[in-house]
Parts: structure tokens; sequence; C-alpha cells
């Protein structure tokens, strides 16, 4: 049976701060396939499982998209979130790789920059993103990315499930005539031509279909009810446990490996798993000072959060307790 894909591509890095494009948060590529999936007719009559490819040239938003689908249903549809988090082109922009105080280098650019058998990966990461993007049922981009853009036109020109399928929808499509007179220029066609439509209505709310995550971590939550669902939700011991890393993306500054870890966490509350952080920051923190204070069975098990900060939750103390304990008795 042919099951819905719908795909989205998130840019970050130099598109966060380009002119022309402002920041659109994942929740608003996930409403957009929330909606989606609410109104599209091969969702109706059984339990469908729609898969969603997630492109981006940052890996925070995979775990991000993972974090507000995964957990609701749009009427009889379920969510799995798939996509690369560990590509050549998403450590290149979360390290800042070829980036100067002044200027943040596009994905073009930092291509152009790499070297032998990186380069050739990067190509082919992107290469594979375009190809599944054109191949999804329902697409949410913008017009400011050619990655998108090329999805889109590939799309329509092999067109490929036209029952099944969808336009596809730009969040900034309101900007349309600025990107037709930045491209008009070079010979770049409208892109009205691809089919673009704007975001749909909407009338189904994400946060609604998940009152639970919605009350933790919806936007306009008070901010010590947040601090208070989160305390509670780690300290239920009979919760599942999902492990964090927090030593990755391999190289990336301390503040960037604090918000990767710190957005990977929040996916894995929202959907209603305990948090484990593990790893080291790096050369940051993985220090025989922490090992000596911890011991090594806890500083190799646990990593640098055993030293530097208080449990994530009495069942993670509980566990670092008996783990040196038990190194003790031995």
């Amino acid at each position: 049976r042919n099951l819905p894909l719908a795909g989205i591509h998130a840019r970050r890095g130099d598109k966060v701060v380009d002119a022309y494009n402002r920041y659109y948060t994942s929740k608003e590529y996930a409403q957009s396939i929330f909606t989606w999936a609410k109104q599209a007719s091969q969702c109706s009559g059984h339990d469908a499982l729609c898969t969603v490819f997630v492109a981006s040239d940052s890996a925070v938003v995979l775990g991000e998209i993972k974090g507000y689908l995964e957990p609701v249903s749009a009427g009889t549809c379920r969510f799995r979130v798939i996509g690369n988090d560990r590509s050549v082109t998403q450590k290149a922009m979360d390290t800042h790789q070829f980036d100067h105080v002044d200027e943040i280098q596009g994905m073009a650019g930092k291509v152009q920059l790499m070297k032998g058998e990186e380069a050739k990966e990067a190509t082919i990461d992107i290469l594979f993103d375009i190809f599944m993007l054109s191949r999804a049922n329902f697409f949410v981009g913008t017009l400011t990315s050619q990655i998108g853009r090329i999805a889109a036109g590939l799309k329509n020109a092999v067109n490929y499930a036209p029952a099944a399928g969808s336009p596809p929808v730009a969040l900034d499509y309101t900007n349309w005539r600025s990107v037709e007179g930045m491209g008009g220029g070079d010979g770049i066609p409208t892109p009205l031509a691809e089919k673009w439509v704007p975001q749909p209505k909407n009338d189904f709310s994400l946060d609604e279909a998940s009152p639970a995550a919605a009350t933790a971590l919806g936007a306009g939550a008070d901010a010590d009810a947040v601090a208070a669902a989160i305390r509670a939700l780690q300290a239920d011991c009979g919760r599942a446990v999902e492990d964090v890393d927090v030593s990755t993306p391999a190289g990336a500054e301390f503040a960037e490996l604090i918000r990767q870890a710190a957005w990977r966490a929040t996916g894995a509350l929202r959907k209603g798993r305990r948090v484990s952080f593990r790893g080291h920051f790096g050369g940051y923190s993985k220090s025989n000072v922490c090992k000596d204070t911890v011991g090594k069975v806890v500083f190799d098990s646990q990593g640098s959060f055993a030293c530097y900060f208080l449990p994530e939750s009495p069942c993670q103390a509980d566990a670092e307790r008996s783990a040196a304990a038990s190194a003790s008795a031995s």
C-alpha cells in the first residue's frame, strides 16, 4: 500500500539573517504538515503512517520536528519523522565552517570551499535531499532556497503521483515578487512557475492535538509551569528514557553543543520521555579533575553532566550512586 510521504526543507545558517527571508520556526513547518495530514484524503478511513522526510542544513531541525509530530496524530494519520542529522553540510553550517565574524557563508559558498571526499559527500547529501523532497506527496519549504525550488520544479517535471500529491507550500509565499526580482536578471524563472501555494489556513492546531506537550512546553507557557512539568516528568522513573549525546556535532563551539543538546532534550520531553545526558563537551569539560571528582565509572558512562551539573532526575542520581558503589566494591 502506498502511504503518504511529506517533505520539509528548513534552511538555517545564513538564511536566518538573510534580508529577504525571515526565520521560520520548526513548529511552523510542523504545523503545515499537520494541517495537510488532517485534510489529505489518503489519510481518511484507515490508520495511516505518514513518513515525514526532513532536509535541513542544521542537525537540530530533525529532532525539533520529531518532537512536534511524532507524539501526535492528525485524524487517522500517525507520523514517523526521518532525515539526516550527521551530514557534512550540517556539520559545516552548525560548526560555522568557513564563516567569518562579519560574514556567514551560504551553503553554496561552503560547498565550493570544500575539498576532495568532503566536497563529494556534501554534493551527494544535497542531491539526495532534492530527490526525496521532489518525491513527496506534500512538500513545505521557502522560495528563497534554491534547493527547495529545484525540488518543487523536479516534482512538477516528472509529474510524480499527481492523484495523491499537493502543490508545494512556501512559508514565505508573500515574498514571491522579491524572489522573482532577484532571479530575473539571471534568467531564473518566476517561482510561481513551480506551482507554489501559500501556507494552508490553520484550522487544526498542533498544540490542541497534544495537550500534554502543549501544557509543558508550548509557546507562551509560564516559565515556572514549564519547569515544574519537566521536574515531574524527570522524577517519574517508570517513564522511558532517551539519551541525549552532548558531544555532537564533533568540533562544534561550546554554545552550539549546548543549543543542540537543549533541542534534542526538548524533543524527548515532548514525547513524554525522561532525558539522560551523555558524553562530554569535548576539550571543554573532558578533564581529569571531573574524572577524579565523580570517579572513572560514572565519568565514562555519564559524561560531563555528572560533574558540572546536578543530576537530571532523582532516577539519574540513584543510578550514579549505584554505579559509584559498584566501582568501590570492585
